[in-house]
């Protein structure tokens, strides 16, 4: 059997939830240009999927790390969010909370920002350090709740998903997914599906926000079809960090549809 990479064996969980079909690993290198996942069998596959992603590797571990972290933290006073840096490393930071509280309160702030700090060396060196790069007190009586949040893009939310069908388009015909086009030419597969991981700086911020929006169950579907080049005939897009019970996006050739892209039956064992 085919080892998938952990990005791959989330994709086929996820697809094989949502389907509710066996999908199998099908890249066992035994020859050039085989796809990653299919469902049915490997001399006739009915669907092959080549998985992908518009990621940045740091951006996505050190986000996930600082939603799995976040929470009461022992020794510091009040409720924070701490904006850091993508690479920063979380574990650390959390240790070192409790003095720079203190060093932030014996300044005498309580939102710590860029202009904040020009006049002190000193929590600039702390902040610097740690990777932090803002931090903002919103409860002053609070009992020690930490929050983390990464510096990055920003606008308007699309809610309605207005943006996903375009960029899904423009990114499978970039040079840079040749090989994925490739791969999929090469089987006699009737369906030949993508499935695209995003994150904040590997896809708009209109496209991850609203795959952040439907992961509050919004759900509403984008508007209109995705030109998809030849053979594509299928879609699959997630975010790679995590809101709790997320959502992504699946066309196939006719509609979309929402399926859970975390949560039981995908996250377990590690995934």
């Amino acid at each position: 059997m085919a080892k998938l990479r952990p990005e791959e064996e989330w994709a086929r969980r996820v697809i094989e939830l949502h389907l509710g079909r066996t999908v199998h690993p099908h890249d066992d290198g035994s020859t050039p240009s085989m796809f990653d996942l299919r469902v049915g069998p490997v001399d006739a596959p009915e669907v092959a999927i080549e998985v992908t992603g518009a990621i940045d590797g740091p951006w996505t571990a050190t986000w996930n790390a600082g939603q799995k972290l976040s929470g009461r933290v022992a020794g510091v006073d009040g409720d924070w969010t701490f904006e850091v840096c993508a690479g920063a490393q979380v574990k650390p930071i959390i240790k070192e909370l409790p003095h720079l509280v203190t060093a932030i309160r014996a300044a005498g702030l309580g939102t710590v920002r860029e202009e904040d700090m020009y006049f002190r060396p000193e929590l600039r060196a702390h902040f610097d350090r740690l990777g932090v790069t803002s931090a903002y007190c919103h409860g002053e009586l609070g009992s020690g709740n930490v929050y983390f949040t990464l510096d990055g893009d920003g606008g308007a939310v699309d809610s309605l998903g207005e943006s996903v069908p375009g960029w899904v388009g423009e990114f499978l015909v970039a040079p840079a997914r040749a090989d994925v086009i490739r791969k999929l030419m090469a089987t006699t597969a009737p369906q030949r599906e993508v499935f695209i991981l995003a994150d904040v700086d590997g896809a708009p911020w209109a496209v991850m926000s609203y795959l952040t929006d439907i992961s509050g169950w919004a759900c509403a579907m984008p508007p209109t079809a995705p030109t998809l080049p030849p053979p594509v005939t299928g879609v699959w897009l997630a975010s790679t960090y995590f809101f709790g019970d997320c959502r992504g996006v699946h066309w196939d050739g006719a509609r979309w549809s929402p399926f859970r892209s975390r949560g039981a039956g995908i996250d377990d064992n590690d995934t």
